[in-house]
């Protein structure tokens, strides 16, 4: 805070500050946040121009979001089209390669091509994205597997015993199961679900958006106090 009341007192005193430097970072910046947050705080007139109902609306369907099915439907998809590019890259070079081998009159008009496409191979080859890739499509099936209601006891016991039989792979695959699983862990519970139930909160209320009101005012009051610090 000292360094904060020496700046505020060679600006009083009439003295330019704006090759000095603050906590770290040159006052150009500071200038430049403060900038930025008396505009955010002046975004909250978008509040008025929806209106208190519609806020308050937007905020109960967001309580009743499913984040979970959200987000991990699409990244089931994203997964099956990474898991067929693949294949099909690696499919590309085989062919590729085998005539080359097998045509060497051809070669001449295929080395372009293979050229064109050498820049993906080491990226197919690599440790980080085979064996991610692997665990991706096996639980891919083993989730498709066990979502399927068996229809028989005889059907409940094979489904028993796949997993049984996938067990050992699984717990061997548990940390490079992390690499996969733990960013759309965070991106659901540590991102979108408290989001969207803080969003929820402020949203559905008597007075909605009052929170948001109050934080405005002080990025605006934050933001001039830099900004005129910085002139």
């Amino acid at each position: 805070m000292g360094q904060w009341w020496d700046l505020w007192m060679r600006w009083w005193a009439g003295e330019k500050v704006d090759g000095a430097q603050l906590w770290g970072l040159p006052m150009l910046v500071w200038g430049r946040i403060g900038k930025g947050l008396q505009f955010a705080g002046g975004l909250t007139v978008v509040l008025d121009l929806v209106g208190p109902e519609r806020l308050r609306a937007f905020g109960k369907r967001l309580y009743v979001v499913n984040w979970t099915k959200k987000v991990a439907s699409p990244a089931e998809g994203v997964s099956v089209v990474v898991a067929v590019v693949t294949l099909l890259a690696y499919l590309a070079f085989f062919a590729l390669t085998l005539a080359g081998t097998v045509f060497g009159w051809a070669e001449h008009l295929i080395r372009p091509v293979k050229d064109l496409v050498a820049w993906a191979k080491p990226v197919l080859d690599s440790f980080w994205f085979q064996y991610p890739l692997v665990l991706l499509i096996f639980f891919i099936a083993l989730g498709s597997a066990l979502a399927a209601k068996p229809k028989s006891r005889a059907e409940a016991r094979s489904v028993g015993r796949l997993g049984c039989l996938f067990a050992p792979v699984v717990l061997v695959a548990a940390i490079l199961a992390g690499l996969i699983l733990l960013p759309w862990a965070v991106v659901i519970y540590g991102i979108c679900w408290p989001l969207s139930r803080g969003i929820a909160f402020l949203l559905d209320h008597k007075k909605p958006g009052w929170i948001v009101y109050v934080v405005a005012f002080a990025f605006v009051v934050i933001g001039f106090h830099f900004d005129m610090l910085a002139s």
